[in-house]
């Protein structure tokens, strides 16, 4: 197959900075689960004006969600954010690839919890670059829902309440709005803080949850491990399970014990991170 010319390669580069996802990738592969499966269909999604505050109350939802625009500098950004720094190379296209797998898997759910065997298999960054990959075409957000490590804000050097602190301030005050930050024109990021949620927080998510996905395509869950923590907090707030592995997972059989260990919750699927 001819390369692409020059010209060809700062069109595709323009088309794609269109479409508001400015992100990067560590290199990363996408398993299938199955192929030949329908591709679900989504809405159009507009792009977000570039105003400071957008969006406001959803008249379809119990919680007034509101989107602020993030300003953000290189230092801001975590360097694995390959969508950011290097949206046309090798690491972006593969997540690109898992993005296309997730969309077409049957019975993947609008709600998907991004999980890993064992902590430090890079999937909280894997879920961002996922993400990033998904709102090219798709609203996007994401929830942190980890209970240790520096969190989802953290790559966006966002110093905002996290979620539980907006929850736990909803209770004396029902009308006010939660607030996400917006990283990309279709990528919204719902930070937890610097304190890690607890089962109590977890319990006061559902809400939250339906509003975000009724304004969003697809709503990810940076979660927990599945052999080092416990996800029966999250039960009920998912739809299915992406695990997040590396190749030392699959040679140890890390895999199979965390598909074991999760019983009878539903797993889309499996993401490679740092495949040869």
């Amino acid at each position: 197959m001819a390369e692409p010319n020059e010209p060809d390669q700062a069109q595709g580069a323009s088309e794609r900075r269109k479409t508001g996802t400015y992100l990067f990738v560590k290199q990363g592969r996408a398993r299938k689960a199955s192929a030949g499966l329908p591709q679900r269909t989504t809405r159009s999604v507009p792009p977000v004006p570039r105003d400071s505050l957008v969006g406001g109350e959803l008249e379809a939802t119990p919680m007034p969600l509101r989107h602020r625009r993030a300003t953000l500098t290189p230092a801001d950004l975590d360097r694995h954010l390959c969508f950011f720094f290097a949206p046309d190379g090798g690491a972006a296209q593969a997540y690109r690839g898992a993005a296309e797998a997730l969309t077409e898997a049957r019975g993947a759910g609008r709600r998907i919890l991004v999980s890993s065997p064992t902590r430090g298999a890079g999937r909280t960054l894997s879920c961002l670059n996922l993400a990033s990959a998904l709102a090219e075409r798709q609203a996007v957000a994401v929830v942190d829902c980890d209970v240790g490590g520096a969190g989802v804000g953290a790559a966006f050097g966002a110093g905002a309440a996290g979620w539980p602190a907006q929850l736990s301030a909803r209770a004396t005050d029902p009308r006010r709005p939660l607030d996400l930050l917006l990283v990309a024109d279709r990528l919204a990021v719902l930070p937890r803080g610097e304190q890690a949620p607890d089962a109590g927080d977890f319990a006061r998510l559902e809400p939250a949850l339906e509003a975000l996905a009724e304004a969003h395509d697809l709503v990810l869950l940076d979660g927990p491990s599945v052999l080092d923590d416990d996800l029966a907090p999250l039960d009920g707030l998912y739809d299915a399970v992406l695990l997040v592995v590396r190749p030392e997972d699959l040679a140890r059989g890390r895999l199979e014990k965390a598909a074991a260990a999760l019983g009878d919750r539903p797993v889309v699927g499996a993401l490679v991170n740092d495949a040869p």
